[in-house]
């Protein structure tokens, strides 16, 4: 009830504290309470995306094909996409122990100029997590 809520947010006085709270009730909510985006930020990928960048291509292409992702979209598209600006972070590879094939990896820490990162915005008290066996898994699962 994304009206209720801005409701009592004007009725206490706190709106300013959580500017996207309506947002997000109504089309879905990232972890943390980022900063608007007031800019474009696309940095380059990290220099191991270059030790086989077909690899990253096809990874991509079968997670498109897959329905697991979008895309790939144009700069203009992404804006439309987004009604203005977003972020996108550097791709990399490294390599899986044990096994000839690689893994995509996304750095979320990459600062943009102004030395802010999407995991910066995050604070991991605020949104403790726990990491569970793939046993512990099936059994909650079952």
């Amino acid at each position: 009830m994304p009206e209720a809520w801005r409701r009592a947010l004007l009725d206490a006085d706190i709106s300013q504290n959580y500017p996207n709270l309506i947002h997000d009730l109504e089309f879905g909510s990232p972890i943390g309470n980022p900063p608007s985006i007031d800019f474009t930020f696309i940095p380059k990928n990290l220099p191991s995306a270059n030790i086989n960048p077909v690899y990253i291509t096809n990874l991509i292409a079968e997670e498109v094909s897959a329905g697991r992702m979008d895309g790939p979209f144009s700069i203009e598209e992404v804006h439309i996409i987004y009604g203005g600006h977003f972020r996108t972070c550097p791709l990399g590879l490294v390599e899986k122990p044990g096994s000839v094939d690689l893994r995509m990896i996304r750095h979320f820490s990459k600062e943009d100029q102004f030395g802010h990162s999407t995991n910066s915005w995050l604070d991991s008290d605020d949104f403790p997590t726990r990491w569970f066996t793939a046993c512990q898994t099936a059994e909650f699962v079952s």
